[in-house]
């Protein structure tokens, strides 16, 4: 978590214009921060999250155990949906799990439905997953970012991330929007 959110962090700075939003999950998706432009706000907000939290919930009843990517896909698309930006993108950075929930494939179809676009990242090493577990949780991520128009990438390490995230970025249009409050007059 703490090398993902690092990579989050980085990701969000060189994304000065654009609203960006935070959504974690378990077997519920609760948003952290809605669309903002006040990145100092998100990158603070991402820098207090800890995975303590998460499971904090799930050890006090407050979450249920499981993995309801989609959920958090359909949290994330329904954050979007009111949004006139051109590029309106879900990067979904999971291990991969879905069993919980409502099925991912339904969320890519309507994010689709939106002009949404997701990019999954399965990340973890195939030991940390289960041996042979991240083949076999590739292939739902693969089928959801290609419903909605986006790409899948899997990142074992610090520097895949960080290219998967480059390459994504690189992907995106940039979306002009004008501070007034920059204006002098």
């Amino acid at each position: 978590l703490d090398v993902a959110k690092e990579v989050i962090a980085t990701f969000i700075k060189s994304r000065h214009s654009d609203r960006i939003g935070l959504v974690a999950f378990n077997s519920d998706a609760y948003p952290l921060c809605p669309l903002t432009l006040d990145h100092s706000v998100l990158q603070r907000i991402l820098g207090d999250l800890k995975m303590s939290d998460i499971l904090g919930r799930y050890k006090t009843g407050a979450m249920r155990d499981g993995t309801a990517i989609g959920a958090a896909l359909t949290s994330a698309v329904n954050r979007l949906r009111p949004s006139d930006a051109k590029s309106r993108v879900i990067v979904l950075l999971t291990d991969g799990e879905h069993n919980f929930g409502e099925a991912p494939e339904g969320a890519a179809d309507r994010a689709k439905m939106y002009g949404i676009r997701i990019y999954s990242i399965l990340v973890g090493k195939g030991d940390a997953l289960g041996g042979d577990m991240a083949a076999a949780r590739s292939p739902l991520l693969k089928l959801v970012s290609e419903k909605a128009g986006g790409e899948f990438y899997e990142a074992q390490d610090r520097s895949a991330l960080e290219k998967t995230f480059h390459d994504i970025l690189n992907k995106l249009e940039k979306s002009r929007r004008e501070d007034i409050a920059s204006y002098r007059w």
